[in-house]
């Protein structure tokens, strides 16, 4: 009876009716977006009881302030199975809860009906819409609540909530905050549900320190996105109508170098050909922030200064992911660029700590509890963030002392803490009647789940009741994290690996990310190739993604390369070959050489040679031992035609691409490759059919000699007249078969 009184209360709390199954896909008014949870990364979500849970994460543009009228429709289909439930009414409900939040907050407790598609419409209140989380996302959480599995024997709920089911956001356009201290925000959201790229604009003719700090940049935004930003690099003359209005813009130069500034507002204005802010002197770094004047919901990011070396300490202080702002938060000037390793990590608030041993408290985390009520429904979070510096990697031995203490009047096998970090699970804690008196779980922190730059420890709290009549109108169920609960976060400095050894193509970005400054990294360019400048660019946002250091120094030198980066540098060699004078002087060392003026590569020591025409676009990727210093490693990024060189850049940052490079030369065909080793003598021969159609191809089975000149084997058009003559002696041979088997059966009769 107390069963089936209980399941009467819950009818008394339905909030709402479903409705209708609506067309989630109509067009969204002005200034309101609708977003299926299918978009949200959650095409179907499945959830059996007695409890499930689901979160869906998402950022939102940072100049769209959400408005009232928000709502979830929510379209789910619920089946329990099982015997002894009663009939009547409550056959028509699962006797489940769907326990819907947005931000952290419970904005409907949705008791779910049996069947399929069924709709539920809940309106979001104004007051959780801008309580995002600390690391600007918004989330919705979904609990089911199906305790009455467990109180009748053989009952089970399943419930599917559709990818259609979606979330209404009404917004308006504000002015987006310009401070340089939450970069990569706006430039880079994570989750951002609105499709966004950014655009680095150089100057059409940058100096070789100009196209540095281009790199540097490129590499600073690869490691602050962790490579999931769309962006590009372009001279200023491409930068079209269309970029402007659809792109933030990240400006990396001179002023002299950069005259499109000249008529824009900016914190510090052009004034002549020179930036003017007070007490910038010649050789300062300069970085400000402003709105687009093309869009008013993108920003311009400047990276630049009055000379070369401003610049190039501009695009390094960029790189430390840490801008110290002056006066005010859109302008920074840097004097000089001194990268010390800090000592420890940093509090979200950017306060350094030095000690590998801190506490909530210092990190700014006070005691927290979560309590079953109204609004929470026994589920809660609490979330700690930190940052590991650039030139810093977690230890060995790292943990968490969790403090923590709970009511008593829970049900402790069903209740509980759960720990992640950046959404890995690490560990947990049970509640008993010991830990309602306080306690203390270590909780251990695998080096694999952290992540350089921002980290996220999450503390899941999930109570249930030891009554499900239990009224959540008294704060009687509830858990509390003590502020004293400390993390013993060990630190080493991030240095230089030993030296890679060599071994093929597919090993990149080794040998250049065993220094995590990427300082021993030099790119070597064409002083007029927009191309090459735009594929080193791709290159060094990739390697940014990929080193640790505090602080990045690549390097860049127009076509020469001086003795001493000879010999104390890996070198990355971009661009056509009869625009690199440097190859002539690898020519006997590299795998593939190439006549003067050529760039089409000689290939002779294979089993299947190609003769390609000139105009057929190729890229071509070659790896080589150093000849200058057996310790460095020289890496050639070329290609036929500029498309060609993009082809071959695109191969090494695609892995499902740079995972067949097995060999120390490619020829790579749109995203084909055509892989060999000269070492051995092995691979080639697999692209022959796309490689164009005035191609002739000369088979071999040994190394040719020049004495012996290759049978060559006709191909294309010239195999049609053989072709034609093979099937017309085939026709007379079925003829006279014919004519020979009829005249047999005639003479057998």
């Amino acid at each position: 009876m107390k069963k089936l009184i209980s399941l009467l209360v819950l009818l008394l709390t339905f909030t709402s009716l479903p409705l209708s199954r609506p067309n989630v896909q109509a067009a969204t008014a002005t200034n309101q977006i609708v977003l299926t949870f299918k978009e949200l990364g959650a095409p179907v979500t499945l959830m059996q009881g007695p409890f499930s849970s689901e979160r869906l994460r998402f950022s939102l543009p940072a100049n769209w302030a959400l408005q009232d009228g928000a709502e979830i429709t929510l379209i789910a289909s619920a089946y329990f199975s099982g015997e002894g439930m009663p009939g009547g009414i409550l056959s028509e409900y699962t006797g489940a809860v769907l326990q819907v939040s947005f931000n952290g907050q419970l904005i409907a407790s949705q008791p779910l009906r049996s069947g399929n598609d069924v709709v539920y419409r809940l309106k979001i209140p104004a007051e959780t819409l801008n309580n995002i989380r600390l690391d600007g996302r918004h989330e919705i959480g979904l609990f089911l609540d199906a305790g009455i599995d467990c109180d009748y024997e053989f009952h089970h709920t399943f419930v599917e909530v559709s990818g259609a089911s979606s979330v209404t956001l009404p917004y308006a356009e504000t002015a987006i905050p310009m401070d340089l201290r939450r970069l990569p925000r706006p430039i880079f959201q994570p989750d951002l549900v609105v499709p966004r790229s950014a655009v680095l604009v150089m100057p059409d003719a940058p100096s070789a320190d100009e196209l540095q700090a281009a790199l540097n940049v490129m590499a600073a935004f690869g490691r602050m996105s962790n490579r999931a930003l769309s962006l590009t690099a372009i001279p200023l003359a491409e930068l079209s109508d269309a970029i402007r209005s659809e792109s933030d813009l990240i400006f990396v130069g001179k002023a002299a170098s950069l005259p499109i500034l000249a008529q824009q507002s900016l914190p510090a204005p052009l004034k002549g050909s020179r930036f003017d802010f007070a007490g910038l002197q010649e050789s300062d770094g300069l970085l400000q922030m402003a709105a687009s004047p093309w869009n008013s919901g993108r920003t311009m990011l400047i990276v630049g200064g009055n000379s070369d070396e401003g610049v190039v300490k501009a695009a390094q202080a960029l790189t430390t992911g840490n801008l110290l702002t002056s006066i005010r938060p859109d302008v920074s000037v840097v004097q000089s660029v001194n990268p010390a390793i800090p000592a420890g990590i940093q509090a979200a608030d950017s306060t350094q700590l030095t000690s590998a041993d801190v506490t909530l408290a210092e990190l700014g985390i006070d005691t927290q509890t979560v309590a079953f009520n109204s609004s929470t429904a026994g589920v809660g979070s609490i979330y700690i963030n930190f940052t590991i510096p650039p030139g810093l990697a977690p230890a060995e031995g790292a943990y968490m002392d969790l403090m923590f203490s709970n009511s008593a009047l829970i049900d402790y096998d069903r209740s509980g803490l759960v720990v992640y970090l950046n959404n890995t699970l690490v560990g947990s804690a049970r509640f008993s009647d010991e830990t309602s008196k306080g306690a203390t779980q270590r909780i251990g922190l695998p080096v694999s789940a952290f992540r350089l730059g921002e980290n996220l420890l999450t503390i899941d709290a999930g109570l249930i009741p030891l009554d499900n009549c239990t009224s959540p109108t008294f704060d009687n169920l509830w858990a509390t994290v003590f502020s004293d609960s400390a993390l013993h976060l060990p630190m080493v400095a991030a240095t230089t690996q030993p030296v890679s050894r060599l071994r093929d193509l597919s090993d990149y970005p080794l040998p250049f990310t065993d220094d995590p400054t990427l300082g021993t990294t030099l790119f070597v360019l064409p002083e007029k190739d927009a191309q090459a400048w735009k594929t080193a660019g791709a290159l060094a946002y990739d390697l940014g993604g990929r080193a640790p250091g505090v602080i990045f120094n690549l390097e860049a030198v127009f076509n020469n390369v001086p003795e001493d980066m000879r010999l104390g540098r890996n070198l990355i060699i971009v661009g056509l070959p009869a625009q690199l004078p440097v190859l002539s002087d690898l020519a006997n060392s590299l795998p593939a050489s190439f006549e003067p003026g050529s760039n089409v590569a000689l290939l002779d020591n294979q089993h299947v040679i190609y003769r390609i025409s000139a105009d057929k676009s190729l890229g071509y990727l070659e790896l080589l031992t150093s000849p200058w210093n057996d310790q460095r490693t020289v890496m050639a990024v070329l290609g036929t035609t500029p498309d060609g060189v993009a082809f071959a850049g695109n191969a090494l940052v695609v892995s499902a691409i740079r995972n067949t490079l097995k060999g120390n030369f490619a020829v790579i065909d749109g995203t084909a490759s055509l892989v060999a080793d000269t070492r051995t003598g092995t691979g080639g021969g697999a692209l022959a059919a796309g490689l164009g159609a005035d191609m002739a191809v000369q088979p071999t089975l040994a190394p040719v000699s020049p004495a012996q000149a290759p049978v060559q084997v006709k191909t294309g058009k010239d195999m049609i007249p053989l072709a034609l003559g093979i099937v017309a002696l085939l026709i007379v041979l079925v003829i006279v078969l014919a004519v020979w088997l009829k005249s047999r059966g005639q003479k057998s009769v």
